[in-house]
């Protein structure tokens, strides 16, 4: 093979110490590394990586407030969809290279979760990007490729928590989470003993999974012998992650290699509640009202299941009334949106814009300042116009709030700034958002391996699509 991309979602050198990833830690060491600069939180890394513009340019932001009947909702539909819309699909990764003359194939890339019609193969990312972990003929081009292989219970994915897989136990998870990987690796070596290509690209979201809910784990001495059972089988599965994917390489034995990330993971310590700081100052209302029967039946229904019957159930996070609002935050991302003629509010002239805008940053940090967070977290106007982006209804964010490493705007507290508290058994209960003790950083990584480290330039995520590209122009000559 002339070239080999492998992307782990969620790697940084935090990641790689924390689960003990080795081997991969030692292969990477051989060639050149990076620490690309991206958006951190704000953009979606991935479609910065294989398009080579960033999420002001695309509109590939993590998440986009969307306005529909009067609400205000929370939309992650900013993947490669998106991305030809707003540039097309001539310059994307896949496609630049077949024009240079390779075989291209991809491989369970997140935000691309419908496979593209190449001259090698696609397979859409089944569990990184999409609700449903199962796949089926519709994610794999050509379809042909997998025939007589029962490929319905293959889950190239896991995702685990809230809304996703829901283990019942530690033994459960351990085998779930071993079955993906021998489900993974098996899928990609078949595809690539079946149809050789000169150039793959394949991504996995595996050690972001586990490092999102277990890198505080792994980083500190386990308190019980419960979390001493889950960090060794979270040490493990990582160990066989590292194994297997080093395996991979030396079997395929890449002319070029290349591993990329989309953001590190960090220790998860502070919980921010942007909206709550909002509330502080006057910009945001709580929503109290309950507007029908299941608002009044479901606090009551909790109250029953935490108090008398002693479940693990977590509490209500406060909701806001965006749609009254000044400023308003959609949660998770560390960005604010101007309420204005895009969700119903008043129209502003570009001046006008500018003036409240800049009014606002300075009573935030005004706010930061006299809770003593000021240290930790500032906002600036963001100062960025694509007026590309308002055609296919991308709305850009108006000002970007700053944040130390380890803080996420979860919006679940009712206080603004909240340390992080861990209860790892919380993963095996229905109901809960699934435990999380690490939280997105800038610790991002890219390392190539190979004969052409002058065409290197690791200094963002828009540079490694570049790089790549470098490279490939040279291996073809």
């Amino acid at each position: 093979m002339k070239m080999f991309i492998f992307g782990i979602d969620g790697l940084g050198h935090e990641s790689i110490k924390g689960l003990g990833l080795k081997k991969l830690a030692t292969r990477i060491e051989s060639g050149i590394i990076g620490t690309p600069k991206i958006l951190n939180v704000v953009s979606r890394g991935w479609p910065e990586i294989y398009s080579g513009k960033n999420a002001y340019q695309t509109g590939a932001f993590y998440q986009v407030p969307e306005y529909q009947d009067g609400k205000i909702y929370a939309s992650q539909r900013t993947g490669l969809s998106l991305v030809k819309k707003t540039i097309g699909s001539g310059e994307l990764l896949w496609n630049k290279l077949e024009k240079l003359g390779y075989s291209v194939g991809i491989f369970s890339v997140p935000t691309v979760t419908a496979p593209e019609k190449l001259n090698g193969f696609s397979v859409g990312a089944t569990g990184a990007g999409k609700f449903g972990n199962s796949m089926s003929d519709e994610d794999v081009f050509p379809s042909e490729l997998l025939k007589g292989l029962h490929i319905k219970d293959i889950d190239l994915g896991f995702r685990m928590g809230y809304g996703a897989f829901i283990p019942q136990s530690i033994s459960e998870f351990e085998a779930t989470a071993n079955k993906h990987l021998a489900d993974y690796f098996y899928m990609l070596e078949r595809l690539l003993d079946k149809n050789p290509v000169d150039i793959c690209f394949a991504a996995t979201r595996f050690i972001n999974e586990m490092a999102y809910k277990f890198l505080g784990l792994c980083e500190r001495n386990p308190k019980n012998e419960f979390e001493k059972q889950l960090r060794n089988t979270v040490l493990d599965l990582c160990e066989s992650f590292d194994e297997q994917l080093d395996a991979l390489i030396n079997k395929i034995e890449p002319q070029q290699l290349f591993i990329v990330s989309d953001h590190g993971i960090g220790k998860f310590e502070y919980e921010l509640n942007l909206n709550e700081l909002l509330v502080d100052i006057g910009l945001l209302k709580r929503n109290s009202e309950r507007q029908n029967i299941k608002d009044f039946i479901r606090p009551a229904y909790h109250w029953f299941r935490r108090k008398l019957l002693n479940n693990k159930i977590p509490k209500f996070a406060p909701r806001y009334l965006l749609e009254d609002s000044k400023l308003f935050s959609i949660g998770f991302t560390n960005v604010l949106y101007l309420n204005d003629h895009r969700f119903g509010g008043c129209t502003y002239s570009e001046k006008e814009r500018e003036i409240l805008i800049k009014g606002y940053v300075e009573e935030l940090n005004n706010q930061v300042k006299l809770l003593s967070l000021d240290s930790l977290i500032s906002f600036r106007a963001i100062n960025n116009i694509n007026r590309m982006l308002d055609e296919v209804n991308i709305t850009i964010p108006d000002i970007l709030c700053e944040m130390s490493s380890g803080i996420t705007n979860t919006q679940r507290q009712r206080e603004v700034f909240t340390p992080k508290q861990n209860d790892f058994e919380s993963m095996f209960v229905k109901g809960f958002h699934g435990e999380y003790s690490g939280c997105k950083t800038e610790d991002t990584i890219a390392a190539y391996i190979g004969g052409s480290g002058s065409s290197i330039n690791f200094s963002n995520l828009t540079n490694v699509y570049d790089s790549i590209i470098a490279v490939a122009e040279v291996t073809l000559d």
